[in-house]
């Protein structure tokens, strides 16, 4: 198995390793590579059909059956055989004995369920050894965890394709999340989950061509009659939004239980916190204060013995989650494609978490863990190594430079500074908001344990809670036999909260399911997602740039945060600000002052910024911009 793996590895290595952040490219190669199987696919091909069909004809012998019922009832059956099967004959770099099933999850009768299975797949020595090779021979520059998790997600990815195509069905097959943990013995497995579900086809299409038609209102001399027919798809939401109103119930349900599965999963409480704030928001707008409805569910959904301090204990808990989700999902709202967003998103995070110097940073509420700021400080040296720097540069350039023009020359200087480009210390930056994060989660549950024996809920249990929360929250404000009768629940019921939009909010609870983000940021991940059709449609008014989507690279990023765990080298928040941001600005902003005489003017300061951030450059625009931004520095040094 494992010298099957080896090949399997050095072929993507050989072939496809500067493609890496383009998986379908790689997905298409692994379906040409099993369908040149002549032998082994037609057989496997003829298993899957026979079985699904042979199950068809049991059924409808039984009754009248609905398709999609039916087809969830053969997946619960039959799954575990197809993908073993599937692991052992089609796709054999791994070893189906060392794949366990650990459960699965779902009603296999009702239509409107998802199928969770819940797998470990244990990996040898040699195989980590494969993955680790793999690594080094091809200079990849991920951990080797997640080209492991890449690799299943590959693999699941083609096998979905495979029945998908085969049974002719509008049903997806996808691994949900993965995580590569270690045992306390030091043995390492790969802990995923495959979700099966029914295809919204319908109304994925159409909410593709509503972003579209948001996206088409921000360009200049856009043709009339393209925004006209654009819009008639746009509207198109709404019958949709209406006719699944009344299922909203089970279908939020479904939403929730698999948010529920990735948390419990990855034992981090990301992947809720943009759903939390989502509906916390709403919540807001709402006539209802929130804390007192939430101590009102607690009470009579949770905690039934009326117990006060554990209702206190549940409120505290939620209070710290929701405040940090809309901290999250305001950063993730600059979170955007183009140049501008990102750069804005860099600066205000840097204002938020470094204003008032190193002196208010120690001691300041906007951290976890504040003493981490002082131990970084010591760690690096700060006193010996920067003893005449100060904050007041760095605080000048994070609060003027927004001024500066977002364009190639500001990309220049910031890698000067920061060794990277804006979208990856954005990209880190998220990783340590989220791992400070995580820890004072899972820590914060351990004080409340100390203090209060009484108070015996896991993470796991905990995670379920917030989202009966969740739940019950969304029933109050927006849910009722027709969207009429909870318009009176809001205080604007004229422009944001017409019957209309009120289905439609509800509605877009379902694509958290698709998209693992803030919907600030919908828009542009899911037209990145489908950017060669945005394209296309396009292509007879105008080109649409790049910078108008996210990449590949930053697609693949994007759902690791959500879906993959963060791995155990993450930094803390704290650390990162100290180590990185502020020490490279200091690095830079001392490599300018040691090379300046004593007693220096502006102009010592311009001539030398000039020299470090110009040296090369041919472009006359772009010494311009340069020009501009030595200047700016002179001004605030």
């Amino acid at each position: 198995m494992t010298n099957h793996l080896n090949s399997f590895l050095n072929r993507i290595g050989r072939n496809y390793i500067k493609d890496w952040y383009s998986i379908r490219d790689i997905q298409d190669w692994m379906l040409e590579e099993i369908y040149r199987k002549r032998k082994t696919f037609p057989i496997w091909r003829k298993k899957v059909l026979f079985s699904f069909t042979s199950w068809i004809k049991n059924k409808a012998k039984k009754g009248p059956s609905d398709d999609i019922a039916g087809f969830s009832e053969y997946f619960y059956r039959k799954m575990d055989w197809l993908f073993r099967y599937y692991f052992q004959k089609m796709f054999n770099g791994f070893n189906e004995n060392q794949l366990q099933l650990v459960g699965i999850e779902g009603h296999a009768k009702s239509q409107f369920s998802d199928l969770f299975f819940e797998y470990k797949y244990h990996l040898t020595e040699m195989e980590i050894a494969s993955f680790k090779h793999f690594k080094e021979e091809f200079e990849h520059p991920d951990h080797y965890h997640r080209i492991i998790s890449y690799i299943f997600n590959l693999v699941i990815m083609v096998f979905g394709k495979l029945i998908k195509d085969i049974l002719k069905k509008d049903i997806q097959i996808t691994m949900l999340c993965a995580e590569v943990k270690i045992t306390y013995t030091g043995e390492e497995y790969i802990h995923f989950i495959i979700v099966s579900r029914k295809l919204d086809v319908a109304f994925l299409k159409t909410y593709l061509y509503s972003l579209i038609y948001h996206f088409a209102e921000v360009f200049p001399n856009v043709n009339k009659g393209l925004l006209a027919q654009l819009k008639q798809k746009n509207d198109e939401i709404y019958p949709i939004a209406l006719a699944e109103y009344p299922k909203s119930r089970r279908t939020i349900s479904t939403v929730l239980f698999t948010l529920q599965k990735k948390c419990q999963l990855l034992e981090e409480i990301t992947p809720v916190l943009d759903i939390l704030n989502f509906i916390a928001s709403r919540v807001e707008d709402s006539i209802y204060d929130t804390i007192p409805i939430v101590q009102e569910i607690i009470e009579e959904k949770i905690i039934l013995n009326k117990d006060p301090e554990l209702i206190d204990d549940i409120v505290e808990i939620f209070e710290f989650l929701n405040s940090n989700a809309s901290l999250f999902s305001t950063f993730q709202a600059n979170n955007r494609a183009n140049m501008q967003r990102q750069y804005q998103l860099f600066f205000f995070y840097a204002q938020y978490f470094c204003f008032g110097g190193l002196e208010n940073m120690e001691n300041s509420t906007t951290f976890n863990f504040p003493a981490i700021i002082q131990q970084t400080i010591e760690i690096e040296q700060f006193s010996e190594r920067f003893p005449t720097i100060t904050m007041e540069t760095f605080t000048n350039f994070i609060f003027q430079g927004l001024s500066l023009p977002t364009s190639k020359a500001m990309d220049i200087m910031f890698h000067y500074i920061y060794g990277q480009t804006v979208k990856e210390v954005n990209e880190t930056f998220f990783e340590c908001f989220l791992h400070s994060l995580n820890i004072k989660f899972h820590s914060k549950l351990q004080e409340i344990r100390d203090r209060n024996p009484r108070f015996r809920i896991d993470f796991d249990e905990i995670v379920h809670i917030i989202l009966v929360i969740l739940f019950n929250l969304t029933d109050k404000i927006f849910l009722a036999k027709k969207p009429e009768d909870v318009q009176d629940n809001f205080r604007d019921k004229i422009s944001r909260y017409t019957p209309q939009k009120i289905t439609l909010r509800v509605l877009e609870l379902n694509i958290f399911k698709d998209i693992p983000l803030s919907d600030n940021n919908w828009q542009d991940y899911f037209l990145s997602r489908n950017k060669k059709f945005v394209r296309h449609f396009f292509q007879r008014y105008f080109e649409i740039p790049d910078s108008y989507f996210f990449s590949n690279k930053r697609l693949l990023k994007i759902n690791i945060m959500y879906e993959r765990g963060l791995l155990p080298s993450a930094k803390f928040l704290e650390e990162w600000i100290i180590a990185f941001l502020l020490q490279k600005f200091y690095i830079f902003q001392k490599e300018v002052t040691d090379s300046l005489p004593k007693h220096y003017e502006t102009q010592d300061i311009t001539e030398k910024l000039h020299s470090l951030f110009l040296k090369d450059i041919k472009d006359e625009q772009i010494q311009k911009d340069l020009k501009e931004i030595v200047e700016f520095f002179a001004k605030i040094w």
